[in-house]
């Protein structure tokens, strides 16, 4: 197996070049940031998957967008993993 180690700046380049994810620049700069803070938390190698990335998060104009989604403010809170980004925008992930 080989593997590449990926910046931040290729990360963010990866999810600017799918077309399917559809993200800003301070979406796909912050989603990089993101993972690289878990993967230096899980102190080991992660995979990076685009693919995944696009369909594990999903991008609101606000966290008043987003939470329209969910049947109560405490659904919300303790379902999702929630990411503000520079411009604003609210990225969120269920679980």
């Amino acid at each position: 197996m080989i593997y590449t180690q990926l910046d931040e700046c290729e990360m963010i380049d990866d999810l600017m070049l799918d077309d399917n994810g559809g993200w800003s620049y301070p979406q796909a700069e912050s989603l990089a940031a993101y993972y690289i803070q878990l993967s230096k938390q899980m102190e080991g190698s992660m995979r990076w998957d685009a693919v995944s990335i696009n369909s594990d998060w999903r991008a609101y104009d606000s966290e008043e967008e987003a939470i329209n989604d969910f049947d109560s403010v405490e659904e919300f809170e303790s379902n999702t993993a929630i990411i503000t980004c520079s411009d604003a925008t609210i990225l969120l992930q269920e679980f």
